[in-house]
């Protein structure tokens, strides 16, 4: 398992959002244009459909089997959307269109296979180690992600640098080698998986299941039973509102350090822009990658809420060092490093809290549906905060709030989302703290 986090990981940070937002704009996307958020938002959409992989699962008779299947046909999908996303193939409407669909199917197959992976460790560790567990997986997962980082950073620093490379190979091509490679890496994260014993609860459930449950109206109940366990319904809540608030603001994350250090400024020959985000989150996995074992040895000890409710309080304030965050200050930003190192207790702390909830051989179910209510949500958030910022009056650093009043004198209109998203980020606290440990 920790084997196949690192290499699988290592391999799937080189095609996250940001690559396919880089491969987008070798199509002539805007920045400013409502394209960023669709297309932000487009695979939380997708997502949605992971609520039937539990069906899924038990069709196929093998957890295991399920989770590499979905894997694989991730890589698939992520093939088809390089060679038909190739800007001398098609035109440049029907490249991003190509685009778009293939990373949504891709995102759907990593989606479900994610449903499977997590519901199949809650089968094979105990409830007493478990948090232990993720807290080395999440150690394993950063440090592979980190390293494919620094890659990724070089060639592009190589890239930038070299006047012969810039001329015969066009940006696209560079970031889409990029994804070729992290494709092999994920197929060979995803067969060491091979070697993991199966989960007994699933070949137990595949031979109980009835006719009626395979029916759509058994299906359909199915996917509606964890929406009335009032148990679960606090998470769902929590998950609903974060998904929202955090997407809404990643249009202007995005953009925000182009603002800020300048679209055209270079940096060791780089864009400055494009250094700060990939130095920024080099040290943000790199806290990541230190204190992951530690949570996961405190939820064991002390309960997976105080963990979340504590990290949910920490990475509010990530975004208050973007507020404060402005010419000639820049350097600022990187100060929202330290709370949002505290992200590895969500990221150690959710799944576990969603198997607790779930019933015995019910936790893909349970796991499949906050994925769902969260990528519905996420969504809406992603598609409304890239209409808000395509309409927002100033995007840049030459307005100000108020000139003539001393205290808003200093303050840009392009800083107070990430003010609006500190205050929203809070608001989360108090919905952990109703969640039953």
């Amino acid at each position: 398992m920790f084997r196949s986090g690192l290499v699988w990981s290592f391999g799937n940070n080189f095609i996250s959002t940001s690559v396919v937002i880089f491969l987008a704009i070798s199509h002539g996307l805007n920045w400013s244009g409502p394209y960023l958020g669709m297309l932000i938002a487009a695979p939380f959409l997708a997502g949605v459909l992971r609520s039937f992989a539990p069906v899924m699962i038990r069709r196929v008779g093998s957890v295991r089997k399920f989770c590499i299947t979905a894997y694989l046909t991730e890589i698939v999908f992520l093939w088809l959307m390089l060679v038909l996303g190739r800007p001398d193939y098609l035109s440049n409407r029907a490249a991003l269109a190509c685009i778009t669909v293939f990373w949504c199917l891709a995102n759907l197959a990593e989606h479900c296979g994610t449903v499977a992976f997590f519901a199949w460790n809650g089968e094979i560790f105990p409830e007493k180690t478990r948090g232990r567990f993720f807290g080395m997986r999440e150690r394993w997962r950063m440090a592979g992600e980190m390293i494919s980082l620094a890659i990724c950073v070089a060639v592009m620093y190589v890239w930038e640098n070299d006047a012969f490379l810039r001329e015969s190979v066009p940006k696209y091509y560079v970031f889409a080698l990029l994804a070729a490679v992290g494709t092999v890496f994920i197929a060979a994260g995803t067969l060491l998986l091979g070697k993991v014993h199966d989960g007994k609860c699933f070949k137990a459930e595949k031979s109980g299941a009835t006719a009626e449950t395979l029916t759509f109206r058994g299906v359909f109940r199915e996917l509606l039973e964890p929406l009335s366990d009032r148990r679960f319904q606090p998470l769902l809540i929590y998950a609903a509102y974060f998904s929202f608030i955090t997407q809404l603001e990643q249009a202007f994350q995005l953009t925000y350090p182009a603002k800020l250090f300048g679209e055209k400024t270079l940096f060791f020959g780089a864009g400055a822009a494009f250094v700060a985000v990939q130095t920024l989150r080099f040290l943000i996995r790199g806290g990541q990658v230190i204190l992951a074992p530690a949570t996961g040895a405190w939820i064991d000890r002390r309960g997976v809420v105080p963990v979340l409710v504590f990290s949910q309080f920490v990475t509010a304030f990530g975004p208050l060092f973007y507020f404060f965050a402005a010419p000639p200050y820049g350097w600022v930003i990187f100060g929202s490093a330290l709370c949002y190192m505290a992200y590895v207790g969500l990221n150690v702390g959710l799944p576990q809290v969603q198997l607790q909830a779930a019933p015995p051989g019910k936790g893909a179910t349970w796991l499949a549906c906050y994925g769902a209510v969260g990528g519905v949500f996420a969504f809406t958030g992603a598609l409304l905060g890239g209409a808000i910022y395509q309409d927002f009056p100033y995007v840049d650093f030459t307005q100000r709030v108020c000139g003539g009043c001393p205290v808003l004198r200093t303050v840009f209109w392009v800083q107070l989302p990430f003010l609006i998203s500190f205050v929203l980020r809070l608001g989360a606290v108090p919905l952990l703290q109703k969640i039953d440990n």
